[in-house]
């Protein structure tokens, strides 16, 4: 198994300890409380892997929302960035409102992701 180290930044603005995580494939930090994230890491969330667009993280099959974590949005609501940065997932930031997301919390693989198997379709994993 592939052991991949990734350097999240823990730095203050204000009064706010924050950490800067990096996105995969790019030089870009998404940026939340220092005690979002610590719940996060608590609840078994990888910080490796983090896409960009809307910061979005693998979890087994599914494409999961930070943004929609940190707010515990539920299905008809949507997480809209105040100031319109989607990497700024500070609280405060983060806005709920009446409707659907355009991304989905959930969003399968691609189907070259995945196989089948007599139960079912799982998710594949490379060695």
């Amino acid at each position: 198994m592939n052991s991949q180290v990734i350097e999240v930044v823990h730095f203050e603005e204000g009064k706010q300890s924050l950490v800067g995580v990096p996105l995969a494939g790019s030089k870009l930090r998404a940026i939340l409380l220092k005690l979002d994230f610590h719940d996060l890491m608590s609840l078994g969330v990888s910080s490796a892997g983090w896409k960009h667009k809307q910061v979005v993280l693998r979890n087994n099959r599914w494409y999961v929302s930070v943004g929609r974590m940190i707010r515990d949005a539920d299905k008809n609501q949507k997480v809209i960035p105040k100031d319109g940065n989607p990497l700024n997932l500070r609280r405060d930031n983060l806005i709920l409102a009446p409707g659907r997301a355009k991304f989905r919390a959930r969003v399968k693989h691609k189907r070259s992701d995945v196989k089948r198997n007599r139960r079912g379709v799982r998710a594949t994993t490379s060695a």
